[in-house]
């Protein structure tokens, strides 16, 4: 095997994107504090490339996701 002199390097690239509705409710129990709770639907996408270099035998691959999420979120806030 001769020696090309440049080892096989790959790159990886991804793209992330995130987008969806919140809804959600605060209870102020006192002047300072209040307690509150939210629910989300999310889209997730994400696009994945893999480069190849001349010298990798593998071609160039890109893998797409999509999928919904669903999010929940207990909340304890301070108000100055």
């Amino acid at each position: 095997i001769p020696d090309t002199g440049t080892p096989d390097i790959n790159s990886t690239e991804t793209k992330r994107f995130m987008i969806g509705p919140v809804i959600g409710a605060e209870f102020f129990f006192a002047k300072h504090f209040s307690f509150g709770g939210e629910f989300a639907l999310k889209n997730y996408s994400a696009k994945t490339t893999r480069i190849s270099n001349g010298n990798n035998p593998s071609p160039n691959r890109e893998e797409k996701n999509n999928f919904f999420s669903t999010e929940t979120g207990l909340l304890l806030r301070f108000y100055f």
